[in-house]
């Protein structure tokens, strides 16, 4: 990657971490914020995309006016999810973007992903868990460490 498609590259490119980060303000605020960097300057928040990934996740419209200091971790994920798909990048890292979900809301979470990277050749995502029931329903290619090895399944 040049320099100079540095900023773009990394915009196409999102880390969604285990325990995300979410500044003060509503759940809608949040979304709101990577809109306003540079590096997403030829994109604009869409609320009502947004609704439909907070519906597709199993959350109510209301969801976007909640204070993201009072989400539960597994809501906390639920919106850093939502945040990152709202900007469409081609490839996802995520770290156990499900660990504090339940069950039922897992299933979604899998579902919308596995819905997101299917309707696009240019999309991808790196899912790291430790659960291996989830790792034979979300990765058509598995890898494991062992040992301080990384092992092919």
């Amino acid at each position: 990657v040049q320099d100079t498609a540095v900023p773009e590259f990394r915009s196409r490119v999102l880390y969604l971490h285990q325990q995300p980060a979410l500044n003060e303000g509503t759940v809608e605020s949040v979304l709101r914020e990577p809109f306003e960097l540079t590096s997403h300057g030829n994109r604009q928040y869409a609320r009502e995309r947004a609704l439909q990934w907070v519906a597709a996740v199993g959350k109510p419209a209301s969801f976007l006016d909640q204070r993201a200091a009072d989400l539960s971790g597994g809501e906390q994920q639920i919106a850093a999810l939502v945040r990152a798909l709202l900007l469409e990048p081609n490839i996802l890292l995520l770290d156990e973007p499900t660990s504090a979900i339940d069950v039922d809301a897992t299933k979604r979470v899998e579902t919308v992903l596995l819905d997101w990277v299917q309707a696009s050749d240019a999309r991808a995502y790196l899912w790291v868990t430790h659960d291996a029931e989830q790792a034979e329903r979300i990765a058509n290619r598995r890898l494991s460490v062992a040992a301080g090895r990384i092992e092919a399944d």
